[in-house]
Order: structure tokens, then sequence, then C-alpha cells
């Protein structure tokens, strides 16, 4: 099992991690593993191990003789494959269809920022923001000083890539903020895209994508909507997101 999915798992979203944790049946819980595995890490195929590592990796304790009995009452939900390693299970669509309550709830998160509340948008984009992990990719056509307080609120831990167009404060003085802010968070990178086909905001993460309907530096300051929806509700439009950001950014210059 490629190390790759362990990592995965211990890196999805707590929501997810959550969703995975309250589920109280062995059987959708494996089920549920090899939908994310197979969706989520392009893995089809998974042996009663390496599911019981990969819930492992997302801090899930299941005893194997559990998951054994479940996959064995699985039935036309998995199909199975013989090999050196022993047993490997796929997800079919009569299992897809058996976890669907777990994966339609809460996968759409719309929160909206009333106007003239700057500091209540900053704490619901802080909450948000704090627990971000891995890759995360940010688009913004515009950006200023308060850009840099926002993406404060990542951790450094992540890697960031900020691509943006264009702004309206004043150059010289950003230029040295920009310098003082990655001189502290040595993960981030900032690009400048010179075309203009880039109006969107979003933010998009390993496991989900949001869509905020106002700067980030000036959100609070008009009516606007941040919509939050997850990679496994929406994978074709998430890496369709993922590969129109990633062509911008072979196109950009840093900033």
């Amino acid at each position: 099992m490629p190390v790759s999915i362990l990592d995965g798992f211990k890196n999805l979203d707590n929501i997810l991690k959550e969703k995975l944790a309250d589920i109280d049946s062995p059987q959708k819980i494996a089920l549920s593993v090899l939908q994310i595995s197979y969706d989520n890490f392009k893995v089809e195929y998974l042996t009663s191990e390496a599911i019981i590592a990969c819930l492992e990796a997302a801090d899930i304790s299941m005893k194997k003789i559990a998951l054994i009995r479940a996959l064995a009452s699985c039935g036309n939900k998995v199909s199975i494959k013989n090999t050196d390693d022993g047993a490997k299970y796929k997800i079919t669509i009569h299992g897809r269809r058996s976890v669907e309550d777990i994966f339609s709830a809460n996968n759409l998160q719309i929160i909206y920022v009333q106007a003239g509340t700057p500091r209540t948008a900053r704490n619901q984009l802080k909450s948000f923001l704090n627990g971000l992990k891995g890759q995360v990719k940010i688009c913004d056509p515009y950006y200023g000083v308060r850009t840099f307080d926002v993406l404060e609120l990542i951790p450094k831990s992540c890697n960031v890539s900020f691509l943006t167009l264009k702004t309206n404060e004043n150059m010289a003085s950003l230029k040295r903020i920009i310098k003082d802010f990655l001189v502290e968070h040595p993960k981030t990178i900032i690009k400048q895209y010179n075309a203009k086909d880039i109006h969107d905001r979003y933010i998009i993460t390993d496991n989900n994508f949001i869509i905020i309907g106002h700067g980030i530096k000036d959100i609070g300051n008009k009516d606007s909507f941040v919509i939050t929806i997850e990679k496994s509700f929406a994978i074709d439009l998430w890496n369709q997101i993922s590969d129109s950001f990633d062509n911008k950014w072979l196109n950009s210059v840093p900033l």
C-alpha cells in the first residue's frame, strides 16, 4: 500500500474524520474507507490490513476481527480480488449506495456574511483557516494589506500558494509587507497572474474547496456568501478547479 494513502488519511478534513468516528457499523466503516481510498487517492483495492492502517492513520481504532466479519458479510457491496498479499476489496455501486447517508450529510456548508460585520466575518474565516493542513491553494484577484492578515491565520505548517492579479494600494508599502510576511511564512508562495481571466475567489485544500463571494481582504464589508464543498461530494469539480489553478500558477510570476 502506498505510504501516500496513509498520509492522505492522516490529513483528512476533521469533519470527515468525525464522520468516520461516529459510524457504529463496522461494515459501513470499511465501505467508507474503501470509497475514500478510491475517490480521493485513486487506489481501488485494499486488504483488510490496509483498511485498518488507514483508520489508524485517521486516529480511529477498529478490531481486525470485527473488520473481517464485516467484509465477509458485504455481499455485492464489494468486489474481491485474491492476490499474493491476500484478499483485496473494492467498493461497488451497491456499496456506495449503502454509505450515501454518510457522504451526503454536511458535504455543503453555506455561511452568509452580512455587510458591515468585518470582525464577525474574520472570526468565521479564522475558525476554518486555523484547521487547514497540507497544500492550500488560494485565488483572489485583488490583494492588499489585509490580505496578509488573513493569510496569517493559516498554520505555518501548510504549503500555501496564493495567486492574485492586482492591487489598488500603495505598491511600495505592500512590497515591504510581503517581504516581512514571507520571512515568517517560508512555506507560502505568492504569484501574480498577468492575464485577465481570473475573477472568482476560492480556496482549494486537499479535502475541499471554498468559494468566497467577496475578496478575502474585504470580507465582511459587503453582503456575501462563503460556500464550502467537500472534495468527496464533487470530486470532478474539485479536479477541474485545481487543474485550472495549476495552469494559471505555471504562467504566473513571483510577486
